[in-house]
């Protein structure tokens, strides 16, 4: 065998051992459970740990702050402070998710235009507030595959903010 193969085994296994010698000392020690991180950013109006009581609720909207109509208090079921269903009916849902201040709404029923122009005449009046402001929430809206393959997967927003999607024709 030449010299210089020697030299190459022999320094790839104390480059392995100095790898495996490194991961050993630097696991951590049994019994200790790494602490969980999160990742910070800026919030100025935390989650919230109990439902508010007050007429309005302050949110973080898509530019900064939105005090709208405390929908708690109308609300159709409060799972949690950060989990609230809006308004349930047989053609849409509306939630609340207190995670990231973000409205979801469902359309659930054939015609798909017509229960769009309903949720968004209830979310408006839920939350009393006008189209420019509701436009500077944090809202999606969707369509299940279950009730229109053609129209799941996308957020169609709400039609009178800039970035509402008109729904596929026909449906």
């Amino acid at each position: 065998m030449k010299k210089s193969s020697l030299y190459i085994i022999l320094g790839t296994g104390v480059a392995l051992a100095g790898i495996f010698s490194l991961l050993f000392f630097m696991r951590a020690p049994e019994g200790v459970v790494p602490t969980p991180t999160q990742a910070s950013g800026p919030t100025l109006h935390p989650k919230l740990s109990e439902i508010p009581d007050s007429d309005s609720v302050t949110l973080d909207g898509i530019a900064g702050p939105v005090t709208i109509k405390n929908f708690y208090r109308t609300a159709a079921n409060v799972i949690t402070p950060d989990v609230v269903v809006v308004f349930n009916t047989d053609s849409y849902t509306i939630e609340y998710f207190g995670r990231d201040n973000s409205f979801g709404i469902v359309l659930l029923k054939k015609p798909l235009a017509a229960s769009r122009q309903e949720a968004e005449a209830a979310f408006l009046e839920a939350l009393a507030v006008s189209r420019p402001t509701a436009c500077m929430l944090r809202v999606s809206l969707g369509v299940p595959y279950s009730v229109e393959p053609a129209a799941s997967g996308t957020d169609f927003g709400l039609s009178f903010c800039g970035n509402g999607i008109p729904l596929p024709s026909g449906l």
